[in-house]
């Protein structure tokens, strides 16, 4: 496997844009997965704001596996960026809450797996 890699995220399949209080924005990209040297699969993060740059290449067994890890990966940045910190980071005027799977929204919402029935 090839180690993780800091690229911009050139072909998006989700983005989402919050408010920064009249300083700005903060972007969020999800880029498409990706296929690379047999089974490895990639995908690509970006968060980009006033105070806060990120990129990186999650990967996973599968385009699935990629994807997630993007997924949980780009909330935990947007939950310790400095944006949020300084508490001008919202969305939709939500201070607290980006729209973004968390460990407490899981919870909130009650999903857990469960086995199927017979």
């Amino acid at each position: 496997m090839t180690p993780l890699r800091k690229v911009p995220v050139t072909d998006p399949i989700a983005t989402r844009t919050y408010d920064c209080g009249g300083r700005g924005t903060l972007e969020v990209r999800l880029g498409r997965p990706y296929c690379e040297e047999g089974n490895d699969w990639r995908c690509p993060i970006e968060v980009v704001g006033p105070m806060t740059s990120f990129r990186q290449e999650m990967f996973g067994i599968d385009p699935m596996q990629a994807l997630l890890h993007g997924i949980y990966i780009l909330a935990t940045v947007v939950e310790i960026s400095e944006e949020k910190k300084s508490g001008i980071l919202n969305w939709f005027g939500d201070h607290e809450r980006f729209g973004l799977p968390t460990a407490e929204a899981n919870s909130q919402f009650g999903l857990r797996a469960t086995k199927p029935e017979d």
